[in-house]
């Protein structure tokens, strides 16, 4: 086993004139841990702008979780809220858009991380948002 490395020495002044002084020291590794989750792969990306719609609720039928990517046209004073949970229709808000009042129209991103067996919406709270993209990766 190789030497542990010299002990590190840490000092912190504070504005108020305060000092902070310590020694870290590293000792030999220990044994690795267990083996976490295995990390997301994206295998597909599909674009589903022209089937999918606003106030819609739909369920992720994979047994990990999906991406949804969604962009709106807010056309002025029009504002969404992104909606998931295990419940058919889901009530926990996740993420919202608003265009800002005296607004003529932007384009803002809606996104979602869903779970497996989870149901999504995204919803119109005010206005006539216009889809713009709906990408779901997975």
């Amino acid at each position: 086993m190789p030497p542990s490395p010299p002990p590190a020495k840490l000092s912190v002044s504070f504005a108020h004139g305060q000092q902070f002084h310590a020694t870290l020291s590293q000792g030999q590794p220990g044994p690795p841990g267990p083996a976490g989750p295995p990390g997301v792969t994206v295998s597909s990306q599909n674009d589903l702008t022209a089937t999918y719609a606003a106030d819609t609720v739909y369920q992720n039928p994979y047994p990990h979780a999906i991406y949804v990517l969604t962009s709106w046209q807010l056309n002025g004073k029009a504002s969404m809220v992104a909606m998931c949970d295990a419940n058919n229709p889901p009530s926990t808000p996740i993420a919202e858009i608003a265009e800002p009042v005296g607004g003529t129209g932007m384009t803002a991103p809606l996104t979602l991380l869903v779970l497996p067996g989870y149901y999504y919406v995204f919803a119109v709270m005010s206005g006539t948002p216009a889809l713009v993209h709906w990408i779901e990766y997975h």
